[in-house]
């Protein structure tokens, strides 16, 4: 049983309870409750939050048989949210103290979950495990927000720009896992299929963006609420469906152990398929489609070279769905068709019992998309790579720490647009 009482500097406060239960025979069964009540101001100033949060959880261990299911709310909303900004010419502007609010005190966002999940493993062996797992997610999402522009001085223009948003989601996996041996290896082999399945429903009101109102990132200023009616997509008050996505997929990896433990070899491949569709905001006719299968391999190794440290590596293929066109554009709402992303990681870990860090060096390929005449489409090839270093331990007895960096560089390697080459 757990209680948790705080407040931050702005003046938010918040109250936690954490209450959890095990009992039956041997304590098989649990059931666990959290409640979460967090409101008022944060530390950016006129900005308040209010996030109520309850998740109820239970599970029984069996001594062949598993079962465990979770259900959970959360309701967040935020008054005058500090919006993003785009910089509209060559310069980037100063930043603004970081508790100064240049968000305008009629936007707000307010965003409601409702989520659950339910899982069961039956082990047929003590080498043979089957598994079976669902959850589903409902969300509705509304808005009233300004989209700023600044240029190097602190200038900005903006418009109001509300949206509305449903999502239902639902999703499955079954599998099988089993051990056994060929002479001195051990292998740990894994099959399961799983899918995916999400519609969304949406609709947008736009201010008259051809005359934004002017302000300054470092004095705000207070505008009358313009009304949202300038430009319309769908109805706000019932939002038609504008995107389905629906994925499944046959997976097969297996796990070699050697040397007592010390070196463990993972290979897999991942058999996708995945189709996306994109429908009209008014009407819901369907306004584009695209259908993709992909067999993606997988890899990765851990040599334990003292029991303290290991080194690792790992690749990785995925297939994912296509960004979609941005509002401004002649193909606004259509989606690019679906991508491949390559990772690829190295490091070593450390793990002194009361002290421990890790350090991975990371490369991330994926396509991208970008405006060409004024209509979104694939520009090319992105390629992320980054260093980062985390640490973390007990120096003291009472006293755990834990710390991190990352150093990312981005750059364009592949591109249609000979300008973006190298940026």
């Amino acid at each position: 049983t757990q209680v948790t009482l705080g407040i931050d500097n702005g003046g938010q406060t918040v109250l936690a309870t954490d209450l959890a239960r095990r009992f039956g025979p041997e304590e098989r069964a649990g059931i666990r409750f959290n409640a979460v009540r967090r409101a008022g101001e944060s530390s950016v100033k006129g900005e308040d939050r209010d996030l109520s949060v309850l998740a109820l959880g239970a599970d029984y261990r069996g001594e062949r048989f598993r079962v465990s299911a979770d259900l959970g709310y959360q309701d967040h909303r935020i008054d005058r949210p500090r919006p993003s900004v785009t910089p509209n010419g060559t310069s980037i502007p100063d930043a603004p103290e970081a508790s100064k609010n240049y968000g305008q005190p009629w936007t707000y966002t307010d965003d409601r979950q409702l989520f659950g999940t339910l899982r069961g493993e039956f082990d047929i062996t003590d080498k043979l495990t089957v598994w079976a797992a669902g959850g589903m997610r409902q969300g509705k999402e509304r808005n009233a927000l300004t989209n700023l522009s600044a240029d190097g001085k602190g200038n900005t223009t903006a418009y109001r720009f509300d949206n509305v948003r449903e999502d239902n989601v639902s999703t499955g996996e079954v599998g099988l896992r089993g051990k056994f041996a060929t002479g001195p290896v051990k292998h740990t082999l894994v099959l399961s299929a799983a899918a995916f399945r999400s519609e969304s429903k949406n609709a947008y009101a736009f201010g008259n963006y051809t005359s934004p109102y002017s302000g300054s990132l470092y004095s705000p200023t207070t505008i009358a609420m313009p009304t949202p009616s300038f430009y319309v997509g769908g109805s706000m008050n019932a939002p038609l469906l504008t995107e389905s996505i629906d994925t499944h997929s046959i997976a097969l990896a297996d796990t070699l152990s050697f040397i007592d433990d010390r070196m463990l070899l993972t290979l897999g491949a991942r058999q996708q398929h995945i189709t996306q569709k994109a429908y009209d905001y008014n009407t819901s006719t369907q306004t584009s489609s695209y259908e993709t299968d992909k067999l993606t391999p997988m890899a990765g190794l851990i040599l334990r070279l003292t029991p303290q440290v290991s080194l690792y590596g790992n690749y990785v293929e995925g297939l994912t769905k296509g960004d979609s066109a941005p509002w401004g554009t002649l193909n606004y709402g259509q989606s690019l068709s679906p991508h491949i992303s390559k990772q690829k990681e190295i490091g070593a870990k450390f793990d002194g019992g009361r002290l421990g860090a890790t350090l991975a060096l990371f490369s991330v390929d994926k396509p991208f998309g970008a405006v060409d005449n004024n209509v979104f489409k694939e520009a090319g090839t992105q390629r992320n790579r980054g260093l980062e270093l985390s640490a973390f331990g007990e120096p003291l007895r009472g006293v755990r720490v834990l710390g991190g960096a990352t150093f990312l560089d981005g750059k364009i390697t592949e591109t249609t647009t000979a300008s973006l080459e190298g940026k």
